[in-house]
């Protein structure tokens, strides 16, 4: 999913903008994570970790207020840089209470016992999905997609929200407006392959025939290109679509689901 070295943020920042390896350029990291930890530009390559723990390192770097943390003599966040070329996966990643749990069963997968809220911010023009549209939105959708509208179960799911007025639709993030959301979904992912083959094939064919109506109309058949046949294509319409110019950031909490479509950040 990274980019050539010509193009990726992550080249420019490793100084191989000139590669003619071919190979891609994803992700780089910068911080103390054990699974990637990063070390001191110098002859001795010492870890990032080590070099912070000296006594004369520690005063300068972490303030009284840090070293009373439990982050103490680390560093409290992982500095990524991303370099995309197609859609990565659709993800959530876990608050605190669950990261805990996850950490304490299996520490092999789960490395450590922190929740994972982001901030991206775009370095160059960047593309995401990120958090559910309110329930009116993709209502809209489910009126002119018809085979999204099977796929959800609309009518049984939804049914006199189908034809209320936007006034008439439970409240944003209530209890009633996730419990749709979350009946919505589990349908389109239970569905069997052949069903979800066959209808985002027809709504492909419907957009190429008759032109895109929207923007997430050309991005649904760009991440199809990328993925055919794949669920996770529905998601445009789920989702919100962020668009970022250079500069601005997007913050997503934990249990938020996103996913990052393209550009650096």
């Amino acid at each position: 999913w990274g980019q050539d070295a010509a193009s990726s943020f992550v080249a420019k920042m490793k100084g191989l903008t000139n590669d003619k390896s071919g190979k891609m350029f994803a992700e780089l990291w910068v911080g103390t994570h054990p699974n990637c930890p990063s070390r001191i530009a110098d002859g001795d390559a010492q870890l990032l970790e080590e070099f912070l723990k000296q006594p004369e390192n520690k005063k300068k770097y972490f303030s009284e207020a840090h070293q009373a943390t439990t982050f103490r003599d680390t560093v409290p966040y992982l500095l990524k840089i991303l370099s995309i070329r197609t859609a990565l996966s659709i993800q959530a990643h876990p608050c605190k209470k669950l990261a805990e749990k996850l950490h304490a069963a299996r520490p092999d997968k789960y490395k450590d016992p922190n929740h994972k809220p982001e901030l991206i911010c775009a370095l160059t023009p960047f593309e995401a999905l990120c958090c559910f549209r309110p329930l009116g939105a993709i209502i809209a959708y489910l009126k002119r997609i018809p085979e999204l509208a099977e796929l959800v179960g609309a009518d049984a799911v939804l049914g006199q929200y189908m034809m209320a007025p936007e006034s008439a639709l439970p409240a944003t993030d209530s209890d009633e407006e996730k419990q749709s959301l979350k009946a919505m979904i589990t349908n389109v992912y239970a569905a069997s392959d052949d069903i979800v083959t066959k209808a985002l094939r027809l709504h492909l064919q419907r957009i190429e025939e008759t032109g895109a109506q929207c923007a997430e109309d050309e991005l649904f058949v760009r991440i199809y290109r990328q993925y055919p046949d794949d669920v996770g294509c529905w998601m445009v319409y789920f989702l919100n679509y962020v668009q970022m110019v250079p500069g601005e950031a997007l913050f997503l909490s934990d249990s938020e689901p996103h996913a990052y479509i393209s550009g650096d950040g």
